[in-house]
């Protein structure tokens, strides 16, 4: 009875192991046959970055700047001033995805606080120009500086 319930012990251990292997095919991504396939490990390694990278944002921007839509419209801005470009709320509806309406109620608060500045277009009195502060530059800069730190010190922790 106890040789019994000793072997029933190791195959249960040795299913736990594969599920666990770094080696395992058994993710979603796998399942779904995508060219990229993680380990269930690999998985929790992004999950738990992306949940750090959602917490320092916090930290730096405060719980409301934080929102993904935000942080979105943030990133878009950023790109686009990164390449010496321009951005109106329809360049940003398509960059991110995000509907109009909510693009908008974003670029009030972010307009309110002094991150972003409206400029209209000069040719086209529908249309308004959006670009962001030097406030806003330095606080996404911080974001992606903590967040470049955090990622290179976990994986010199994996060395």
């Amino acid at each position: 009875m106890k040789q019994d319930i000793l072997e029933e012990a190791r195959r249960a251990l040795e299913v736990l192991n594969q599920y666990f292997d770094d080696s395992s095919e058994s993710s979603s991504s796998a399942l779904r046959g995508d060219p990229v396939s993680l380990s269930i490990r690999q998985m929790r390694e992004l999950a738990r970055s992306h949940l750090r990278s959602g917490l320092l944002r916090k930290e730096v921007l405060g719980a409301e700047l934080s929102s993904e839509y935000c942080w979105m419209i943030l990133m878009a801005l950023y790109l686009s001033r990164c390449d010496a470009s321009r951005m109106c709320v329809t360049d940003i509806v398509y960059s991110t995805g995000i509907p109009a309406a909510t693009v908008i109620r974003w670029l009030t608060l972010l307009s309110s606080r002094g991150l972003v500045a409206r400029s209209p277009d000069r040719n086209d009195a529908r249309r308004t120009w959006i670009v962001l502060g030097d406030t806003a530059v330095t606080l996404i800069e911080k974001c992606l500086t903590m967040e470049a730190s955090e990622n290179l010190q976990g994986k010199a922790a994996k060395s």
